[in-house]
C-alpha cells in the first residue's frame, strides 16, 4: 500500500511539472500520459522527452498551439512500435486536428470517444491491428478531410453509414480490412470526395448509384470484393475519375457507351469479373488511358479500331475472354505499350502477323480458343485469317495424321471418322491454332434425281438415290412460289447403297397459282443436309383430273366436286342440252336434275382457264 501511495505521489508530482514548464492544459496532459502508458511508451523506438520535465512542446510527435495539443504524429515507413491498446481518453484531446498513429501495432477496439474529436481534420489509422468494427461515432468528425484505416486486417462489421455524414471529406481509404455488408448509400453525400479505397474486404451487393454528384472523384478502387450486380450508370458522371478499380468481382452487364465521358481516365481495371458484351467504340475517347485490364470476362465481338487511340497505352491485358474477329492494324501505333495480353480468346491469325511484328517487352497472345470445322459437301473448311501463303494445314483423321496443306484451308472428307486440324502461321510462330473436332457419320449422296407426274389428279413423287451411305431421312418439301418450301412428309432411308423411294402428294388441291413447286430435302446421321433439284407440276391439268360428280346414281340434285368452275351444261344421251347454269369461279357447285326422265344423262364442267370435262350420270 505504501508503495502505490508513493507512486501516485510520484505521477502527481511529475504531471504537476509538466503543466508548469509545458503550459499544457490538464486535460490535455492526462490524455498524454495514458498513451504513453497504454501503448507501452516505455518501448518506443522514438519517445524523445516524453514525461520529463521537457516542455510538452519538445515530446516527440506532439505539436503544441496556444497550451493545446493539436498534433500527434507517430508514423514512419518503420512504424514507432506503439503495442497494447488506445485509451479512451484520446477523446479528451479536443483541440487535435491531426492524429496519426498509422504502421504500428495498436490493438484492441478504436475507442469511440475519437468520435469527440470534432476539430480533426486528418485522422490515420492504417496498418495497426486492431479489432472490433469502426465506431459509428466516426460520423461526428464533422471537420474531417482525411480518414485512412487501411490495412487493419482484423477490423471487421459493416460500414458505417454515418460516414456519409463527413462532407468534407476528400479521402476515405477502408481498403484491405474485413469489412462486410454494402456499400452505404449515404456516401452520396461525401461530394467533395477525391479518393475512395474500399478494395479487399468481403463487402457485397450491388455498387449504389451514389456517384452523380461526386464531380471531384478521381480515384476509386472496389476491386477483390465481392460486390456484383452492373456498374452503376452514374459513374460515367464522375467525368474526373482519372482510376477506376473493380478488379477480382462479381461484376456482371456490359460497358455503356457512357463510357466514353471519362475522357480523364488513366487507369481503368475490370479484370476477373463476369461482364459481357463487346467493347463501345467510344473507348476510343480515353485518349489519357495507360493501363486497360479487362482479362478474365466474357467479352466478345472484334475490338473497336478506336481502342488503339489511346497512343500512350502502356498495359492493355484483354486475355480470357471470348474476343474474336480481325485484329485492329492501328494496335501497331502504341508506341509506348510495354504489356500486351491477347491470350485465351477466339482470335485467330487475322492481324495476328501485325501482332507478332510489334515491339512490345511482355507480349502473350497464345493460345487462343478452338476453331470451328465446317462440313460442305465432300469437303471440310476451316477459316483462320492470316496470309494463306504463311499458313500451313496439318490435319488429322481419329487422331492420325491424314494430310498436310500449305494456303488450302480445305480437306476431302476421306471417310467416316473424327477430323481435326492444326494450323501454324510462318509470321505468328508463337501461336498454333487447334480446331474443334467434327465428326462423319456419313459420306454425302453422290445425286437424287427427282420425277413428278399426275396420277389420279394427284402428284407422285419419284426419285433415286446414287450412292446412299448412311442417310437417315427424306423430306418432300412443297412450294406454291418456287422459293418458300413447306415439309409435308417425311421418309425414312432404305439402307446404302442405290435406292429409289416414292411418295403421293394427296393433299395438294391448290388451285391459286398456276404451278406447284417439288424438292427432296436428304438428312444424313451426322446431321448434313443436301437438297435435291426441283420439279415442277401443272395445277389445272390436276383440277381437271379431280372434277367429280356426287352422288351418282342421282335422284334430284348433283354436285359437282371441283374448283374454279365456271359453267355447267346438262345433255341427254343423244347430245341435247337440257339445261345450263353460269356460276362463274365456284367450288363444288350443284344442279337440279329431278325433273329428268329416268336413264343416262352428261354434265359438261368448264373451268375458268376454259378447260372442259363431261361427267356421265345415272337418273333414278
Amino acid at each position: 500500500m505504501k508503495q502505490l501511495v508513493a507512486l501516485l505521489i510520484s505521477l502527481l508530482f511529475l504531471l504537476v511539472n509538466i503543466v508548469a514548464k509545458a503550459q499544457v492544459n490538464t486535460q490535455d496532459s492526462l490524455a498524454l500520459v495514458d498513451l504513453y502508458n497504454s501503448t507501452n511508451g516505455a518501448n518506443w523506438k522514438l519517445s524523445t522527452n516524453w514525461l520529463t520535465k521537457e516542455p510538452v512542446s519538445s515530446w516527440y510527435g506532439v505539436t503544441v498551439n496556444d497550451n493545446k495539443v493539436v498534433s500527434l504524429s507517430f508514423s514512419d515507413n518503420y512504424g514507432n512500435n506503439l503495442q497494447g491498446t488506445l485509451p479512451e481518453s484520446i477523446g479528451n484531446l479536443s483541440y487535435l486536428v491531426y492524429l496519426d498513429l498509422s504502421e504500428n501495432s495498436i490493438s484492441g477496439n478504436i475507442p469511440s470517444s475519437i468520435g469527440n474529436l470534432s476539430n480533426l481534420i486528418k485522422l490515420s489509422l492504417y496498418s495497426n491491428n486492431f479489432t472490433g468494427t469502426i465506431p459509428e461515432s466516426f460520423g461526428n468528425l464533422s471537420s474531417l478531410s482525411e480518414l485512412s484505416m487501411s490495412e487493419c486486417y482484423a477490423l471487421n462489421g459493416s460500414i458505417p453509414s454515418s460516414l456519409g455524414n463527413l462532407r468534407y471529406l476528400t479521402s476515405l481509404d477502408l481498403s484491405v480490412l474485413s469489412l462486410t455488408g454494402s456499400i452505404p448509400e449515404s456516401f452520396k453525400n461525401l461530394t467533395f470526395l477525391k479518393s475512395l479505397g474500399l478494395g479487399n474486404n468481403l463487402i457485397s451487393g450491388p455498387i449504389p448509384d451514389i456517384f452523380g454528384g461526386m464531380s471531384s472523384l478521381s480515384y476509386l478502387d472496389i476491386g477483390s470484393t465481392n460486390i456484383s450486380g452492373s456498374l452503376p450508370p452514374s459513374i460515367y458522371k464522375a467525368t474526373n475519375l482519372k482510376s477506376i478499380d473493380f478488379t477480382d468481382c462479381q461484376l456482371s452487364g456490359t460497358i455503356s457507351d457512357s463510357l466514353g465521358y471519362l475522357t480523364k481516365l488513366m487507369d481503368f481495371r475490370l479484370g476477373g469479373n463476369r461482364m459481357s458484351g463487346s467493347l463501345p467504340s467510344s473507348i476510343g475517347n480515353l485518349r489519357k488511358l495507360t493501363t486497360l485490364y479487362l482479362g478474365g470476362n466474357n467479352f466478345s465481338g472484334s475490338l473497336p479500331d478506336s481502342l488503339f487511340s489511346s497512343v500512350g497505352l502502356v498495359n492493355l491485358d484483354l486475355s480470357y475472354n471470348q474476343f474474336s474477329g480481325r485484329i485492329p492494324s492501328n494496335i501497331t501505333n502504341l508506341p509506348s505499350l510495354e504489356i500486351l495480353g491477347l491470350s485465351k480468346n477466339l482470335f485467330t491469325f487475322s492481324g495476328m502477323e501485325e501482332v507478332a511484328n510489334m515491339k512490345v517487352k511482355n507480349k502473350y497472345y497464345y493460345p487462343q480458343g478452338l476453331v470451328p470445322l465446317v462440313r460442305t459437301g465432300d469437303t471440310i473448311k476451316i477459316s483462320v485469317g492470316g496470309t494463306p501463303e504463311n499458313n500451313t494445314y496439318r490435319w488429322y483423321k481419329d487422331g492420325k495424321f491424314l494430310l498436310l496443306n500449305k494456303k488450302d484451308s480445305t480437306c476431302p472428307i476421306n471417310g467416316v471418322g473424327k477430323y481435326s486440324a492444326i494450323i501454324t502461321n510462318d509470321v505468328a510462330t508463337d501461336l498454333t491454332l487447334y480446331s474443334d473436332t467434327i465428326t462423319i457419320t456419313s459420306l454425302p449422296i453422290k445425286a437424287i434425281k427427282l420425277f413428278a407426274k399426275e396420277n389420279d389428279g394427284q402428284t407422285l413423287l419419284q426419285w433415286k438415290v446414287v450412292d446412299e451411305i448412311n442417310t437417315a431421312t427424306y423430306q418432300v418439301q412443297r412450294s406454291l412460289d418456287g422459293k418458300n418450301f413447306t415439309t409435308i412428309a417425311t421418309l425414312y432411308s432404305a439402307g446404302n447403297g442405290n435406292n429409289s423411294y416414292s411418295y403421293k402428294d394427296e393433299g395438294a388441291i391448290i388451285t391459286d397459282v398456276p404451278n406447284i413447286y417439288y424438292r427432296i430435302l436428304s438428312t444424313d446421321r451426322d446431321g448434313e443436309n443436301e437438297l435435291s433439284s426441283i420439279v415442277i407440276t401443272s395445277v389445272s391439268a390436276r383440277n381437271m383430273q379431280l372434277i367429280s360428280v356426287f352422288p351418282n346414281p342421282v335422284k334430284n340434285r348433283v354436285t359437282i366436286k371441283g374448283r374454279h368452275i365456271k359453267e355447267l351444261i346438262l345433255t341427254n344421251s343423244i347430245g341435247v342440252q337440257l339445261a345450263k347454269i353460269i356460276v362463274r369461279d365456284a367450288t363444288n357447285p350443284s344442279m337440279e336434275v329431278g325433273t329428268q326422265a329416268k336413264g343416262v344423262y352428261f354434265i359438261s364442267a368448264k373451268t375458268t382457264d376454259d378447260k372442259e370435262i363431261t361427267l356421265k350420270i345415272i337418273k333414278e
